[in-house]
């Protein structure tokens, strides 16, 4: 079977795990200080209070930070919305979301649309599944391995 497809078929058997969202996350910690920060800070119980939830953050020298969120749920144009609304602006001037869904490219646009102000990157499941192909060491974090001994046997 296709590689890819292994890795989005990983990617999604996360929505069915009862650990699912604490697989996800741990698989996006380790993803992101390889392919986008290496000075991510993965957050803590003091970052997760004032009405809202960040699952990690980078600073960006004066400017404040990049705000990262980590959801299994699928992101709807309306859900990416609120999450963007409930985030201090002053704060954090970045948001990056993650997601094991596919976001059609229309929502996207739409949501970098709304937010013109806004530096905003959403990595779906077609995003993750191509860094983990590159990066294949990440497959460990989603169960990859399992599920191509499982195919091949």
């Amino acid at each position: 079977m296709d590689t890819a497809i292994l890795i989005k078929t990983a990617l999604e058997r996360l929505n069915t795990n009862s650990n699912g969202i604490s697989i996800f996350e741990l698989f996006c910690r380790h993803l992101i200080p390889i392919v986008l920060d290496p000075l991510f800070l993965p957050a803590d119980a003091a970052d997760m209070c004032g009405g809202y939830t960040i699952d990690g953050w980078i600073i960006l020298g004066v400017t404040g930070k990049i705000k990262y969120a980590f959801s299994l749920e699928e992101m709807t144009k309306q859900k990416i919305i609120a999450e963007i609304k409930k985030t201090d602006q002053i704060e954090y001037q970045r948001i990056r979301f993650f997601t094991n869904w596919t976001i059609p490219t229309k929502v996207k646009e739409a949501v970098y649309h709304a937010f013109p102000d806004r530096f905003l990157t959403i990595y779906d499941k077609n995003d993750l599944a191509a860094y983990v192909n590159k990066h294949q060491e990440l497959g460990l974090y989603i169960g990859l391995p399992l599920l191509q001994t499982g195919i091949s046997a």
